[in-house]
């Protein structure tokens, strides 16, 4: 993917078959142990066998979802509200998160602004909006900390305005 090493890519494949068998404290014990073996290891992906890993975007949004839940240590509710925002991105943008565009986003929070109006509701105020763009910019920051993306589409879309209420 995009930027991560071959030896990135066999690390988190490893680490994200194996979450569903290990327990957390498990896992990163085994995540340590792989990445300690591997500092003397030189990889290289092997181009001539028609061998591409995950080329649908149901599969490929799957896995990196699953290797933020595996990789990232923060509060499991934190972590939930992350994950919310961006299914509920993937739902209305249907493309590979790693090929999530500044455009995609800008659509998604005008979306997410309004979406409450058609059930005869009012618009998301803009505490909410940003909210919102708040978690969606902390998972990409995720995906271009771990090179799975170059650059964060979210930190391009500016904030909304808030209207700060009197004391």
């Amino acid at each position: 993917m995009n930027g991560q090493t071959i030896k990135a890519q066999v690390i988190n494949n490893i680490i994200v078959a194996m979450a569903e068998h290990l327990a957390k404290d498990v896992l990163d014990i085994l995540h340590q142990t792989i990445i300690k073996e591997f500092v003397n290891v030189n990889m290289e992906e092997i181009t001539t066998l028609p061998v591409e890993y995950q080329n649908d975007t149901d599969q490929k949004n799957k896995y990196i979802v699953q290797l933020f839940i595996v990789k990232k240590k923060i509060k499991d509710n934190t972590k939930q509200a992350y994950l919310s925002s961006v299914k509920r991105l993937i739902t209305l943008i249907d493309k590979p998160l790693d090929r999530i565009e500044e455009s995609d986003i800008s659509y998604y929070l005008s979306w997410y602004e309004k979406r409450n109006i058609n059930a005869g509701g009012k618009k998301n105020q803009a505490i909410t909006v940003n909210n919102e763009r708040r978690f969606l910019s902390a998972f990409f920051t995720w995906m271009r900390k771990e090179k799975l993306i170059g650059e964060n589409p979210v930190e391009a879309t500016d904030p909304l305005k808030a209207i700060k209420k009197a004391n």
